[in-house]
């Protein structure tokens, strides 16, 4: 009996291969800039059906059943074509990214890198992210405000969870706003959903709040100083976290908050859109410290 089986797994996994979309692409945008397979996908096809044909053509004259040397290079070989074609359309898409992030920071106004200086390597510190995972990148970093009492700074960040056939990578942009003015207590709040991936990682029990079950049911709220907390989230914050129809993540750090939504980064058209956001997070977070009781003079020692 003739086996089949090589050549059809080879051709399953070139067109499951070829479907696959780099992180945070859209369909429209990959149909519009497909052009490496255009010719890369005819080309490994070739290659796969010759080997499948040549495979098949060595079972009718052999006993055995087994797959020849020249059917094997053909079928790498056409997967190599269409895999080093997928990499080099990744990095087209990730081109014309940073391409439209650029436009859009020239019409804010706003100083663009592409590439993280060391300096810049350093931003994701003190966000529970830095201690997540692996593989850590940043890019496409954005200044959105640098004054003495605002640095604002937008930059993707990809790390991956797992290794071999488990792994899985979040690519998502992420706000990092630093100020001396801010002195939160430290927390982390993130939505529910995500609980399952990263709630391992965060100590202690969630924080809710009866007089705000939406916002309770929608998130996990941590932290050490849970009375601290809890002076903060006043109800003006907890309504803005409720009324976002794509749950946020938040940490704070002392004079520092930071912002994404998980495995989301923003399109070059929503900058605007995140600085805004994140400059209203800051002012209600600013309120809610300014309303925050005074904490009790110590006790006098005996």
């Amino acid at each position: 009996m003739e086996s089949e089986q090589p050549p059809a797994v080879a051709l399953g996994f070139l067109m499951s291969f070829a479907c696959q979309l780099p992180p945070n692409s859209t369909p429209s945008a990959a149909v519009k800039n497909r052009f490496p397979f255009k010719i890369a996908f005819p080309v490994a096809l070739v290659f796969i059906s010759a080997g499948h044909l040549f495979a098949r053509s060595a079972s009718r004259h052999s006993s055995s059943s087994s797959l020849s040397g020249g059917a094997i290079v053909m079928l790498i070989l056409g997967i190599l074509i269409l895999g080093a074609a997928l990499v080099g359309f990744m990095a087209y898409l990730d081109r014309r990214r940073a391409q439209a992030i650029q436009a859009a920071a020239a019409k804010l106004g706003l100083t663009y890198r592409r590439k993280p200086t060391e300096a810049d390597k350093s931003l994701i510190n003190g966000c529970h992210v830095a201690n997540t995972g692996h593989g850590h990148i940043t890019s496409n970093v954005l200044e959105a405000a640098e004054t003495a009492e605002l640095r604002m700074t937008l930059f993707d960040h990809i790390y991956t969870i797992g290794y071999g056939k488990s792994a899985q990578s979040y690519n998502q942009t992420v706000t990092r706003m630093q100020s001396p003015l801010l002195n939160l207590p430290p927390f982390v709040l993130f939505p529910e959903t995500f609980f399952s991936k990263v709630g391992k990682l965060f100590g202690g029990a969630d924080i809710n709040f009866p007089e705000a079950p939406q916002f309770s049911r929608k998130y996990i709220l941590r932290g050490p100083d849970e009375a601290a907390i809890r002076a903060v989230f006043t109800p003006a914050v907890l309504q803005f976290f409720e009324r976002q129809e794509r749950p946020l993540t938040v940490d704070s750090v002392s004079d520092t908050l930071f912002t994404h939504r998980a495995a989301r980064r923003a399109k070059p058209e929503e900058l605007a859109s995140y600085i805004t956001e994140g400059k209203q997070i800051l002012a209600l977070f600013f309120e809610a410290q300014r309303s925050r009781p005074a904490m009790p003079p110590p006790l006098p020692s005996a």
